[in-house]
């Protein structure tokens, strides 16, 4: 009666970021790190969706508003009647739930981004590293050994040859872009109003994160960037600086520790292989995008090969057990989500 009741109020996916992020905190405070607050972590999530927050309330809220505002006015002023205010203002109540419907369904994204900062010290200054407490010796020596098994040489060595400016630039922008493939997807199922599609999605990049977080609690290891040596430094534009110093906050050197499987492959394989099925145009338009994601994340030495097969392989397992789990919450056959449930 109890998980009857749970999952009619809690989705699938909300379940499962809530377990993982309630175990990864109960294990850093475990393992001896300072205690992360609630506070610290909606406050994170802010920093990284404000500027969404300030679109999402414009086009739910204050744009309708105005136009329904404006329109109620002219006919007013046309007809020479009193205008209806009360009817506007009622549907700013409409407006703020279909906001937070919105909020709703793409509160997972947010929770991944939480999640995945609670590995290192990005919520405070301790220096603490999860996954070097959980798995004491670093493992980039194994992770070195397989690329060199299926290449003899380490690939990204043999990118050297090719720096310019201009193609770090191009590849900083493709790396910086892997969360937001699964993001461009979501919200063409929204506006569509393919429920069933969207949070397919959501299952599935929740999914996809959760194996790769065991990954990294297991097997702690470092990018080529800061255990190889290279013959020839990056060097890009403003725009390579700009990625690079965002990507210092959150995987400098000391905080370097989530390789394996590549969440950034995995991701977007997932949206990948979702938009193929289920929207051919956008993964025609999506698909040059991943592949030069894909090839950022070796071209500017932030993971080997092996990772980005683990984060192939890792997708396709998602995106088949996520049917899987929607007939084992939800109760209906081959997966297909009661549009209204949770």
């Amino acid at each position: 009666m109890l998980f009857h009741a749970i999952r009619r109020t809690i989705r699938v996916e909300e379940a499962l970021l809530l377990v993982a992020l309630t175990l990864l905190l109960a294990l850093r405070v475990w393992c001896g790190a300072s205690y992360v607050s609630v506070h610290s972590l909606t406050e994170r999530i802010v920093v990284v969706f404000k500027p969404s927050f300030a679109v999402v309330i414009f086009v739910f809220i204050v744009a309708p508003f105005m136009k329904n505002w404006f329109k109620t006015l002219w006919a007013s002023t046309v007809s020479n009647r009193p205008a209806p205010y009360r009817m506007v203002y009622a549907t700013l109540g409409r407006s703020m739930t279909e906001m937070l419907r919105f909020f709703r369904g793409y509160l997972p994204f947010m929770l991944i981004v939480a999640i995945y900062d609670s590995f290192t010290s990005r919520y405070t200054m301790d220096g603490f590293n999860l996954t070097r407490v959980i798995v004491k010796n670093d493992l980039t020596y194994l992770l070195i050994k397989a690329d060199e098994m299926m290449f003899g040489i380490q690939t990204s060595y043999l990118t050297q040859k090719y720096i310019t400016a201009q193609l770090t630039d191009l590849m900083y922008v493709g790396y910086a872009l892997h969360f937001i493939f699964p993001l461009i997807l979501a919200t063409s199922f929204y506006l569509k109003k393919r429920e069933d599609y969207f949070r397919e999605l959501i299952l599935a990049v929740v999914v996809v994160s959760c194996i790769g977080y065991v990954g990294y609690l297991m097997f702690p290891s470092m990018s080529p960037l800061y255990v190889l040596s290279y013959e020839t430094d990056l060097y890009g534009g403003h725009i390579s600086d700009l990625v690079a110093s965002e990507i210092a906050r959150v995987r400098s050197e000391q905080r370097d520790c989530c390789l394996f499987p590549s969440l950034h492959v995995g991701i977007s394989t997932v949206t990948l292989i979702l938009a193929y099925r289920r929207d051919k145009k956008l993964f025609l338009l999506l698909a040059p995008f991943i592949v030069l994601s894909w090839a950022s994340t070796v071209y500017l030495r932030r993971h080997f090969v092996i990772d980005i097969i683990a984060g192939w392989v890792t997708a396709w397992i998602a995106v088949y057990v996520t049917p899987r789990i929607n007939e084992w919450w939800y109760g209906t056959k081959g997966g297909n989500i009661v549009s209204g449930s949770g």
